[in-house]
């Protein structure tokens, strides 16, 4: 994430993951930004803190309608108290905005009626603000899936539902289309949902498309340390 020439760089990690707890130390950090070809240049900067660790991140969903009906009238959630997920995005404070202009439309429509706010609130939540979540929950449960299987020397597993299927495929391919690189951008950043994204026909035709002029050539990973070289690094 970066503005107005300030960056950060993050390394993430499965929570147990003993071994690479010694990340949060400044030297074994530097050694494995500096192993990775495409990141070690961002270490040319100058540091405005150490190194930072943060712990305990969680994928959270509230709301106050179950099974159609408000548990109290006139009370809703509203950002990251109505739901939160993995920082990686970068979305917190966009979401968090769009959702306050939202509950200021609702209010601005259903302040005589305490009990139409929660509900018009609670389905315009769930239509327009709720995809970014669900989003983001099938992309971190995807992800540590695949970290686990590299740490544990098995094979990555296919994506588990059909929103993260999409997603990664859509990730994988933005690279070698312009116009699947364009698509890809508006969900990165935060201007559209991938959801409607992937449902659009030309977008779902080049991804097909795609995969089938790759499905004889081996994935390309990213270049950087092996799991056994990435430990030592931690020394």
């Amino acid at each position: 994430m970066a503005d107005n020439e300030t960056w950060s760089v993050t390394i993430f990690a499965s929570v147990g993951d003993q071994p690479l707890k010694q990340l949060r130390h400044e030297k074994p950090w530097t050694n494995v930004v500096r192993a990775c070809p495409l990141h070690a240049h961002w270490l040319d900067g100058e540091p405005l803190s150490g190194v930072l660790a943060m712990s305990g991140i969680v994928d959270r969903y509230r709301h106050y309608v179950v099974d159609g009906a408000p548990v109290a009238t006139g009370l809703v959630a509203v950002a990251d108290a109505w739901a939160c997920s993995n920082p990686s995005a970068g979305r917190g404070l966009t979401i968090g905005f769009r959702h306050a202009r939202l509950l200021r439309d609702v209010i601005a429509e259903t302040a005589d009626n305490p009990r139409t706010l929660v509900e018009e609130f609670y389905r315009r939540t769930e239509a327009q603000i709720a995809p970014w979540h669900h989003a983001q929950v099938a992309s971190d449960r995807m992800r540590f899936a695949e970290i686990e299987a590299i740490r544990e020397g098995r094979a990555i597993p296919p994506p588990q539902d059909t929103l993260a299927a999409g997603i990664r495929s859509l990730m994988a391919s933005m690279g070698r289309s312009p116009d699947l690189f364009r698509a890809a951008l508006e969900y990165v950043a935060t201007i559209t949902p991938v959801q409607d994204i992937l449902k659009r026909p030309a977008v779902a035709e080049a991804i097909r498309q795609m995969a089938a002029d790759l499905k004889d050539s081996p994935p390309q990973p990213f270049p950087g340390p092996s799991r056994r070289e990435l430990i030592e690094l931690m020394a």
